[in-house]
């Protein structure tokens, strides 16, 4: 069935089985593009927030008037709520003490100390030089890289052309190359 059969059959009935087929549908693209909007770390409240949006979808479904998808809806909700989450005080880069860090295990024990220090350091710099992007940019990089959408599947998910994906995609990457090459690195 699709998505506005789904919604008016939900609206008449009031059978959950409609809305739950609804969640289960776009549960994994809506965690997405919030993840996306969040930065990578950030799954458990993603995952919070991926449920708060469904929640709030299902709250304001008699509100969906059906000039839009209702996938274009719901993810215009979803980013709302992710930006509006990442702007508030409650958005903290999360510290990590050196307890911790010393417990790590390093990938394999066959690396040297100057060539993990090394990879550590550019994983380091390429999620600072992300985490300075724009989270428009951010986002679109991490849905098409991070997530393997494509184009098209970021396109409905920002309610915005192709070509519009493709020219923020293009400024993103500009802008992290930039970024990177300011923090002397090129080869990434």
């Amino acid at each position: 069935m699709d998505d506005a059969l789904l919604v008016q059959a939900f609206r008449h009935t009031g059978n959950e089985a409609h809305f739950k087929a609804l969640v289960e549908r776009y549960r994994r693209p809506t965690f997405g593009l919030i993840l996306s909007i969040l930065g990578a770390g950030h799954h458990a409240v993603s995952e919070e927030l991926t449920q708060d949006v469904f929640l709030k979808v299902y709250r304001r479904l008699g509100q969906f008037r059906g000039d839009a998808k209702f996938s274009t809806w719901l993810y215009r909700i979803a980013y709302n709520q992710a930006v509006d989450y990442r702007a508030s005080a409650r958005f903290r880069a999360t510290h990590c003490g050196q307890e911790v860090l010393d417990m790590t295990p390093t990938d394999s024990p066959r690396d040297s100390p100057f060539t993990s220090a090394s990879e550590e350091r550019t994983a380091s710099v390429v999620k600072d030089c992300l985490a300075r992007l724009p989270h428009l940019y951010r986002s679109v990089l991490h849905q098409h890289y991070w997530l393997g959408m494509t184009v098209a599947e970021i396109a409905e998910t920002l309610s915005a052309p192709e070509g519009t994906v493709k020219s923020y995609m293009h400024r993103a990457r500009t802008r992290l190359h930039t970024l990177l090459a300011e923090k002397g690195i090129s080869d990434v």
